[in-house]
């Protein structure tokens, strides 16, 4: 399977190892990347790296969020920060597979 298709959503925050992951995945020609954040400094460096859209915990959860704009969940998530309910919401929000294993978060 092309990485292309692999990486097709993923969603991380906008700190620095969440910009990397973004610009990584850019690179990797992902679809559809979705950036975590409020900072208008890091939502801007997260367009600039390759961020299609821009998710807001202050607008309330993130997963509703992410699965209304991108109508199912998404695979892989990149976990780049976040506090304890972070790999919780990663697992609810990844798409489950015929063989679904932690290599879908990253």
């Amino acid at each position: 399977m092309p990485l292309n298709e692999i990486f097709r959503y993923i969603n991380s925050t906008i700190e620095p190892f969440g910009l990397w992951a973004i610009a990584g995945a850019k690179l990797l020609g992902t679809e559809r990347i979705f950036a975590i954040g409020t900072r208008p400094n890091c939502i801007e460096l997260a367009k600039e790296y390759g961020a299609t859209d821009i998710i807001s915990y202050e607008n309330g959860d993130i997963i509703e969020q992410i699965i209304k704009i991108n109508g199912e969940q998404v695979d892989p998530c990149i976990i780049a920060g976040g506090d304890t309910s972070t790999l919780n919401q990663a697992l609810m929000l990844t798409r489950v597979r015929e063989k679904q294993n932690l290599s879908n978060l990253i």
